[in-house]
């Protein structure tokens, strides 16, 4: 049964009522009236306002009351000291943002997210849990997510990075250096399961393509 928290506001006026399953949404705006209610009170004759968050759980009910005497002891509270770090727009946040942004590799904003999902939505996905991701052999892995990018992208190349990010959002961890290892090793002129990108540009991370062999392969692991 999920939980429902009513927030309960009675003030000399009026009474609210406001009831979520998100206890923090609930809490935040119980701070809010309360504060508000605090204020326009403060050269009454001090009547205390109260306000209850009752938690409705199966046989138990639980009350917690916040008062106008704690909402000024916060009110007038010393504010927290500010945290000594870069400005807003430094080099560590547009780092940041970069990341967040999909790899562009051939001219083709390369999307993890979409990958994953395409994986995710597939009516392979059964067999893809149960005989690849379900399973230790890392190479399978690999096989499965490139040969996704193909499909979702066409022959377009992928880094080792962007196999990472693709590995996170599937659940499964793989760090691009075992990645990198087994598409090297894995890789061959003329009978491997991957290629180098014969368009990459000097000075940028290798970029790779699953061969017709390695498409080949994962389409008979899954359907075995």
């Amino acid at each position: 049964m999920e939980k429902m928290y009513r927030f309960i506001f009675k003030s000399d006026n009026y009474e609210l009522q406001l009831e979520s399953t998100d206890e923090k949404f609930v809490t935040a705006q119980m701070g809010q009236l309360v504060s508000l209610a605090t204020k326009q009170s403060k050269q009454s004759s001090g009547t205390e306002v109260v306000a209850k968050i009752k938690k409705e759980v199966p046989f138990e009910l639980v009350n917690v009351q916040a008062t106008k005497s704690k909402v000024e002891k916060e009110e007038n509270a010393p504010a927290p000291a500010k945290k000594k770090g870069r400005p807003a727009g430094s080099p560590n946040k547009m780092a940041k943002a970069a990341s967040e942004q999909p790899k562009t590799i051939g001219g083709v904003d390369l999307d993890a997210e979409k990958v994953a999902n395409a994986i995710k939505n597939s009516e392979e996905y059964a067999a893809i849990e149960e005989k690849i991701l379900g399973r230790v052999n890392q190479l399978n892995k690999i096989l499965m997510a490139c040969y996704y990018v193909n499909k979702v992208y066409g022959k377009k190349p992928v880094t080792t990075s962007f196999l990472e990010e693709l590995f996170d959002h599937l659940g499964r961890k793989m760090a691009k250096s075992n990645i990198g290892t087994k598409m090297k090793n894995s890789q061959d002129a003329q009978d491997g399961y991957f290629k180098l990108d014969d368009e990459q540009k000097k000075g940028t991370p290798s970029q790779y393509k699953i061969t017709k062999k390695g498409i080949e392969t994962y389409e008979a692991l899954i359907r075995a």
